[in-house]
Formats: structure tokens, C-alpha cells, sequence
């Protein structure tokens, strides 16, 4: 007994003496030859080399290559079994004689984000069988992928992603059976529109990540793989024509995140989604699901996104959705959901988008939803929501919020003005009421985008207490169709860029002053009110102008080009159509080289069609001047309705 114990005390001692002697010196010499015959083989990519050192920088042959950076070794043989030259600058063509391949021990090979180019060489495959990672995602390998992948029977790990390769159905059928140990399969940009995903059955139990967006699959994917029982990560977005169904019973408990964002799946949502207590993310928008979405999410405290907008959902929208502690997003919008919103909510202090917009959704609008402290947007358009909206508490959160396209009334809520974020407000197609004054509307300095059109008993009115208020992001105002009387003059500022104060009750003129005032316009619409003059074009880059149904009078075309330059030089669609305009039309007109529409109609103009009009290299391509007095001979102008 001694005798034995004191043999296993000298291998003890002896394999730890060993060890330790090889960890000074382990690098193979004809595996150092092998990785420098390698590097020399190498290019970089200049651009690449300002801001960053290839690890190769470190190869050298004084140096114990096991030292090198992006080498590791068995630290008891000395064979190299991992390489990782991913961000290595690397570029040009990997060669089926390379050196590299004579170290048949590598484990691990990683060369993502590089620059290499053409195919990837079969001895990769056939020489590398102990092979348990490799990655070579955004590599720059391009063509088909070798049928030899399907050696690598001890792959554990595999990323081909974001690069221009090919599988066949035979090269992934082989895989598929081969690769019994593969956990993560990561394809997202692989070309796999030959595959039968039928394949994708013959996986791996031992499954847990399977990344297949954008690979240009197609036909019924196997529902049988989602019950997988280790399967964690799935992603199969940006698959357009692949379709499938989620397993009624049996979905991978294991789930942490399921995204199907744009394929064609269909069926219902299965109540047994309610067990998936480790999901963070599903994402099914533009799917065709349909049915009633299962109110089973009380238990997924975990679930941080859920999208499921843009399918066929119907019936109530669910409730247990608004006690999720953890969720940032919900979007259910573009769909057919019925129901109210909850009265009361405070477990949703994370959400930071709520979009349910293009559904059913009734009843008021509750105040909670200006008030949760993490808020960004809040998108309910194109709902059937009716009632006031009362006074709240500011969030400092909210930017974005949405509520055009629903049945809202009465005065719009002093609170939203305090809403010191805010750069989108969207009540357009409502019934709001009341009058909105520069002074109060000036608090949001933030706002880039105010559409309040269509709702007939809003109207604006500029403070006269004789400050001129800044509005320093406003860019975009929308206010078609109100009870306007007066142009809002705390409107013309550098930054406002489209106007539409059309089918307001605006009357009188424009002068040359409040023109001169929308320096950074690019459309304006003031159709369909009764203004009577318009003294000059407002904007230096205007593109598109409409004046249709006024009460504009006289040659007012000639008084456009009477006034110094420049011409409006974007100027690509003028509609003055049913006016009380005189004149003719003025030569100068065809300086106007952007212009590609022209509508004079219903007026009462004269004179000859200028014959530059017809010069087909001119951009204008549509011509109305119907209902008027022109007379003369109309050269080929096939553009010209008369």
C-alpha cells in the first residue's frame, strides 16, 4: 500500500513538474513555421489599420507562439487549439494549401469581421474535425458552402452570418444529421433559399440558439423544432415566404426570446405561451396570425418585448399585457382588437413604446398613459376612443405621442404643454376644441411636429403681449381644417419646413413682410380659403405650393416675375387652380427649371401658352390650364390639358 501510494505521489509530482516546465516553452516549432508561412500569406486593409494593430502584429519567431495574441495552446501537448483573428484587419483569399491547415488539433477558429474573399477552401472542414467553435460571421467569404461541413461532427458552435454564402439542400441536409452535438447555429444573411426546411427537423436536440433571419427561406417551417427542449434563442425574421405554425403544446420552456418579425406564420397564439416563464422577447409582427391573443401573460415577468403588430388579431385586447413589471415595448397595433383600456395601471414603470394604433380600441383615454415615468411614445391613432382628456401629472419621458384618427373631444389638456420633451403631438381627425395660444404652445420647446388638421373647433391665436416666442425644432404644422381665422404669425420661423393651414377661414392677403418670413419652407398649402393676394412666393426653398380655391385675383403671375431674383429655383409642383387670376403667362416661366406640375385651371387668364413649355428637356410634365381665355397655336405640348 505504501509502495502503490508513493508511485501515485511521483506522477503527481511528475505530470505538475511537467506542466509546469511546458508552460514556459509549449509552442510546437512546426506549428510556429505553420503560423508564420500563414501570416506571411496575409494582407491588411489599410483603412482598417488607422484605428486599430492586427493581432498578428505579435507573431514573431523569438517569441513562444502560444504567447501570441489570438493563440491559445493545450498547455500539456503544446498543439494550438484556438485562433481568433476576428477585427483583425485581415483581407484576400484563403487558399486550399495554406499553411494553417496542418494544425489538425484547432478546437476553436474565429475570423469574423474581416475582409477575406472568395470561397472557403474544403480543408477547413475535412482537416479541422475537432472543431467545436466556428465563427466566421461578416468574414467576406462568398459561394457555396463546402458538403465537407458536415465532418465537423464535434461543432458545438457555428456563426456563418452577414456574409454572401450559399448552402445547398444537400450541404445543409448533411449538417443537419451530422452535427449532433451543434447548440448554436447562427445564418442570419445566408443564402438558403435552395434548402428544404424540412432539414431543420433532423437538428440537434441539444439546440439552443438557431439565428436564421434574412436566409430567403421558404415553404412550412417544422413546428416541431420550437419544442426543442433546450432552445432558448430563435430567430427567424425577414423570411417573407416562410410559413409555419406554433406547436399547440410543447413549446420549449426553455425560451428566452422568439422572433418571427415579417415571415408568414399563421394559426393561433396557444394558451400554453402562458408557460414560458423565461421569455424576454417575442416579436410576430407582419405575420398572419389570427384568433383571439391568449390573456395568459401574468406569469412573464420576465418579457421585455412584445411586438405582435401587423397580424390578424381579433377579439379583446389582453389585459395581463398592462401588469408586465419588465416590458419596455408593446405593440399590438394593425390589427382588429377590440375593448377598453384599463383604468388604472402602475406596474408598467419600464415601457417606453405603447403602440396600438389601427385597431378597435374604445373608451376614453386614461390618464395613466401620460404619466408612466419611462414613457417615449404613446401611438393610439386610428382607434374608436371617445371622451376628454383629463389633467395629469408631467413624465419627463414622453416625446411622441399619437391620437389622430379617433373620436376624442373637448379642450386639449393644459398638462400636454408641460411635456418638456415632447417632439411629435398628433390630434389630427378628432373633435377637439378650444384655442391654442403661442404662449402656452412655446413651453414645448422640443416639438418638431404638430398636426392638429381636422378638428373644426380648434383654433390658433398669436399672445398680444408683444413677445415673439422661439420655436427652435418646430418643423412640421399641420393645421387643415380648423377654425383658423388669422395666420399664426408665431409660425415663421428658419425651421418650419411643411405648412398646411389649408380649409381654414382664413381671408385677406399675404404681404411681402409675412412671406419673407418662411425661410426654411419646402411645402405650403393654403388651398380653400379666401385669401385675395399673395404679394410673393414665401420660402427660398419652396418645392411645392398650393393655392387652389382662393380668391386670388389679377395678373399675379406677372407680379412674381416682376420681383428681383432668384427665381424660385425648387419650385417642382405650383397649384393655383380656381382663383379669379388675369394675365397671361409669363415667358420667364421656363426658367423655372424644377417645376413639374402646373395647374391654372378654372381662372380667367389670356394670351398665348408660352412655347418654351413644350421643350420636353424642361422638367414640367402636366399642364392644366382648362377653363380659361389662352388662345393661339399649341405647339407639341402633350403635357397640356386646355
Amino acid at each position: 500500500m505504501v509502495t502503490r501510494a508513493l508511485i501515485q505521489i511521483f506522477v503527481l509530482f511528475f505530470a505538475c513538474s511537467s506542466t509546469s516546465s511546458s508552460s514556459t516553452h509549449l509552442c510546437l516549432s512546426d506549428q510556429t513555421a505553420s503560423l508564420l508561412e500563414f501570416k506571411n500569406t496575409l494582407s491588411f486593409n489599410d483603412y482598417c489599420m488607422q484605428f486599430t494593430s492586427p493581432r498578428t502584429n505579435s507573431w514573431n519567431g523569438t517569441a513562444d507562439c502560444c504567447s501570441w495574441e489570438g493563440i491559445s495552446c493545450d498547455k500539456l501537448t503544446g498543439h494550438i487549439i484556438a485562433i481568433d483573428l476576428s477585427d483583425g484587419c485581415l483581407q484576400g483569399s484563403l487558399h486550399a494549401n495554406s499553411t494553417l491547415f496542418q494544425l489538425r488539433q484547432l478546437q476553436q477558429l474565429n475570423f469574423a469581421y474581416n475582409d477575406f474573399n472568395g470561397s472557403i477552401p474544403s480543408p477547413l472542414f475535412n482537416h479541422f474535425v475537432s472543431l467545436t467553435y466556428l465563427n466566421l460571421s461578416s468574414s467576406g467569404f462568398s459561394g457555396l458552402i463546402p458538403h465537407e461541413i458536415s465532418l465537423l461532427s464535434s461543432l458545438v458552435s457555428l456563426d456563418l452570418s452577414y456574409s454572401s454564402l450559399t448552402f445547398d439542400a444537400t450541404g445543409f441536409d448533411r449538417l443537419s444529421r451530422n452535427l449532433t452535438k451543434l447548440r448554436n447555429l447562427v445564418l442570419e444573411y445566408t443564402d438558403m433559399s435552395g434548402v428544404s426546411v424540412a432539414s431543420f427537423s433532423n437538428l440537434s436536440s441539444s439546440m439552443e440558439t438557431l439565428s436564421l433571419g434574412t436566409c430567403q427561406l421558404h415553404g412550412e417551417f417544422p413546428s416541431e423544432v420550437l419544442s426543442l427542449p433546450y432552445l432558448k434563442h430563435v430567430e427567424l425574421a425577414w423570411n417573407e415566404n416562410l410559413t409555419g405554425y406554433l406547436p399547440k403544446t410543447n413549446l420549449s420552456p426553455s425560451l428566452v426570446s422568439l422572433d418571427l418579425y415579417y415571415c408568414r406564420f399563421k394559426g393561433s397564439i396557444p394558451s400554453s405561451f402562458g408557460n414560458l416563464t423565461q421569455i424576454t422577447l417575442l416579436d410576430f409582427t407582419q405575420n398572419d396570425f389570427q384568433g383571439e391573443i391568449p390573456d395568459v401573460f401574468e406569469n412573464l415577468d420576465k418579457l421585455t418585448i412584445l411586438k405582435f403588430g401587423s397580424n390578424n388579431f381579433s377579439g379583446q385586447a389582453p389585459t395581463t399585457v398592462f401588469n408586465l413589471t419588465q416590458v419596455t415595448q408593446i405593440d399590438l397595433s394593425h390589427n382588429r382588437l377590440e375593448g377598453t383600456l384599463p383604468n388604472h395601471v402602475t406596474r408598467l414603470q419600464f415601457l417606453q413604446y405603447l403602440t396600438l394604433s389601427n385597431n378597435l380600441i374604445s373608451g376614453g383615454v386614461p390618464v395613466w398613459l401620460f404619466s408612466l415615468p419611462s414613457l417615449i411614445t404613446i401611438d393610439l391613432s386610428y382607434n374608436k376612443l371617445t371622451g376628454s382628456i383629463g389633467q395629469f401629472q408631467k413624465p419627463n419621458s414622453v416625446m411622441v405621442i399619437d391620437l389622430s384618427f379617433n373620436d376624442i373631444q373637448g379642450p386639449i389638456p393644459s398638462s400636454l404643454f408641460d411635456l418638456n420633451n415632447l417632439s411629435s403631438l398628433l390630434l389630427s381627425s378628432n373633435n377637439f376644441s378650444g384655442v391654442i395660444e403661442s404662449s402656452i404652445l412655446s413651453k414645448l420647446e422640443n416639438l418638431y411636429d404638430l398636426q392638429l388638421s381636422n378638428n373644426g373647433l380648434v383654433s390658433l391665436s398669436s399672445s398680444n403681449d408683444g413677445v415673439n416666442y422661439s420655436f427652435p425644432q418646430l418643423t412640421r404644422v399641420l393645421f387643415s381644417s380648423c377654425s383658423v381665422r388669422k395666420f399664426p404669425s408665431f409660425f415663421r420661423t428658419s425651421k418650419v419646413e411643411v405648412l398646411d393651414l389649408s380649409n381654414n377661414k382664413i381671408s385677406g392677403g399675404i404681404s411681402k413682410l409675412e412671406a419673407e418670413g418662411w425661410e426654411g419652407l419646402n411645402m405650403l398649402n393654403l388651398s380653400n380659403k379666401f385669401l385675395t393676394s399673395l404679394e410673393q412666393i414665401p420660402g427660398k426653398y419652396l418645392q411645392i405650393l398650393d393655392l387652389h380655391s382662393n380668391l386670388l385675383q389679377g395678373p399675379i403671375l406677372s407680379t412674381w416675375f416682376n420681383l428681383p431674383p432668384p427665381n424660385p429655383p425648387y419650385l417642382s409642383l405650383l397649384l393655383i387652380s380656381e382663383n379669379i387670376l388675369t394675365g397671361n403667362i409669363p415667358s420667364l416661366i421656363c426658367n423655372w427649371t424644377s417645376l413639374v406640375v402646373l395647374d391654372l385651371s378654372k381662372n380667367n387668364m389670356s394670351g398665348t401658352i408660352p412655347e418654351c413649355l413644350g421643350n420636353y428637356s424642361n422638367g414640367l410634365q402636366f399642364i392644366n390650364s382648362q377653363v380659361n381665355n389662352f388662345h393661339g397655336k399649341i405647339q407639341i405640348l402633350l403635357r397640356i390639358i386646355c
